[in-house]
């Protein structure tokens, strides 16, 4: 531990010459890495998603008329089963999405992360929701609504989508390793009386993320509590627009997503139970 700080000390000290500093950089960011691991060594079972009975719940927000904080949906994740094999750690998990004025509308389905040498593996729609239902959506009494009124968009989940790859350990990340780059999304449309349209009963959502890097750290306030987060923004490639789209995501150590922000999404960490 005293030889990893002492050459720390000396790189350092000798960063003050542009060029040096620039040679020694890749040496740094290693001895970087080794030295936080001294710190903060944390595995894969320590991360909230891969203990079993962990339940976390989210709120999924649509925004309109320019209030961020319409909940159009309410996220639960409950870690069901956890494994060790072949050198990584898998937890089996059942998301499930609740109707915000109807909790009798509801989905769930299964999802597997895994965890491999200290780091978590992410599906891109793992923290979004599913669908949004049409009460929901409007956020006010609809009168041509019928007693079964059902979904005004639903997202056709991903498969091979693995996005997000968030070291355990933060504290020297300057970019998140890269993850499937492109990859499609069908969006089908619900409720067509309420939701007129002409076009086809689907539409594909291309993405094309470019980078994944981080902006700094915040203390975010969430319903959940308060919790020191490492954010990062996001930059995603969208067809017809040559400005690239922002997403920002904060992470903490230990609970994973804390809150995801875009232009007209909002997600927010609404309560935990260990």
């Amino acid at each position: 531990m005293n030889i990893i700080i002492l050459v720390l000390s000396l790189i350092v000290s000798k960063s003050k010459i542009s060029s040096q500093y620039l040679s020694m950089k890749p040496l740094l960011y290693i001895l970087c890495n080794l030295f936080s691991s001294f710190l903060m060594a944390q595995d894969c079972r320590d991360h909230l998603l891969m203990q079993k009975g962990a339940q976390l719940e989210y709120l999924f927000c649509w925004r309109m008329h320019d209030n961020p904080d319409n909940a159009v949906s309410r996220l639960l994740f409950q870690v069901d089963h956890v494994t060790d094999s072949a050198g990584s750690t898998w937890s089996s998990i059942t998301k499930r999405g609740f109707g915000v004025f109807d909790s009798t509308k509801h989905y769930e389905r299964k999802v597997v992360l895994q965890c491999e040498d200290r780091r978590l593996l992410i599906p891109y729609d793992f923290y979004l929701t599913d669908t949004i239902y049409t009460r929901d959506f409007y956020q006010k009494p609809v009168d041509r609504l019928p007693d079964n009124y059902g979904y005004a968009v639903a997202f056709t989940p991903l498969v091979d989508a693995i996005t997000y790859i968030i070291p355990l350990n933060l504290e020297c990340t300057v970019s998140l390793p890269e993850g499937k780059k492109k990859f499609e999304q069908i969006v089908k449309r619900g409720y067509r009386d309420v939701i007129p349209f002409t076009s086809k009963p689907y539409d594909v959502w291309p993405f094309n993320i470019l980078s994944t890097t981080l902006a700094g750290k915040e203390n975010v306030t969430t319903p959940a509590g308060i919790f020191a987060c490492y954010k990062f923004c996001m930059e995603i490639a969208a067809d017809n627009d040559p400005e690239p789209l922002k997403f920002w995501l904060y992470f903490n150590r230990e609970v994973g997503l804390v809150k995801f922000e875009a232009a007209r999404i909002r997600v927010v960490l609404n309560s935990i139970k260990k």
